[in-house]
């Protein structure tokens, strides 16, 4: 009477369960190490580099004009003032024209630390985007 029990409660123990299916392996949760949300946006106009052109230039131009000034030693330091103001004034006007703008970034990054960008292209997105950094450049996410 034993042995049947114990068959019986195996055959009925079989029956009413399925087989365990194991469950499938977790996916690690990736966090973006690069990835943020736009701060600021600020333009900075950096002056440009001046060669000798523009020193030359405003020089001669400047001497020409000290050269309409007066007679004799009159005219003499009116060609040397010319010519120093001139290519003083000529250097600054090529550095103005050389200026070039830049754009800095600044991206608050979803690890809580900040970093600034700089880039020369005027950026398409606007404060408030969510955005990744990638190679130095912030691109939409």
């Amino acid at each position: 009477m034993h042995k049947a029990q114990t068959a019986n409660s195996s055959t009925a123990s079989s029956g009413s369960y399925a087989e365990a299916t194991p469950a499938p392996p977790r996916t690690p949760l990736t966090v973006c190490s690069n990835c943020g949300v736009i701060t600021a946006i600020t333009s900075v106009k950096e002056e440009g580099k001046g060669t000798a052109i523009g020193a030359v230039a405003g020089g001669l131009a400047g001497l020409a004009v000290g050269n309409q000034i007066g007679d004799g030693n009159g005219k003499t330091i009116a060609k040397i003032a010319g010519a120093a103001g001139g290519a003083l004034l000529g250097n600054k006007i090529e550095k103005k024209i050389r200026a070039v703008t830049h754009y800095e970034i600044s991206v608050r990054l979803d690890n809580g630390t900040e970093m600034t960008v700089k880039q020369n292209n005027e950026p398409t997105l606007a404060v408030g985007a969510a955005v990744q950094v990638v190679d130095g450049i912030v691109v939409a996410k």
